[in-house]
């Protein structure tokens, strides 16, 4: 019975690519985790502020809400990462 619960454990982790220009990174998240903290680790680790940035998923951007599972978002996905755009006033 410990082996289930260990092996159900390791299932609600997922290594998951995220990918700039510059840099890529693997980094391990929680299936059921809000997304937001994958986005905020990566910044942190790339010393980016949060606010500069995009994260996109199957050609969407990511609501940092959501959830690995919601999304559908499988063991060795990538995430693209892309600098956030910038909104103009008159």
């Amino acid at each position: 019975m410990a082996e289930d619960s260990k092996a159900k454990s390791e299932e609600e982790f997922i290594n998951v690519c995220l990918f700039d220009l510059k840099n890529q990174k693997e980094l391990k998240v929680k299936m059921t985790a809000p997304l937001e903290d994958l986005m905020n680790e990566y910044c942190t680790i790339g010393d980016i502020p949060r606010v500069n940035v995009r994260f996109i998923f199957n050609g969407r951007i990511i609501d940092g809400s959501k959830t690995a599972q919601q999304l559908k978002i499988k063991e060795g996905n990538r995430i693209v990462v892309v600098p956030a755009r910038k909104s103009y006033s008159n």
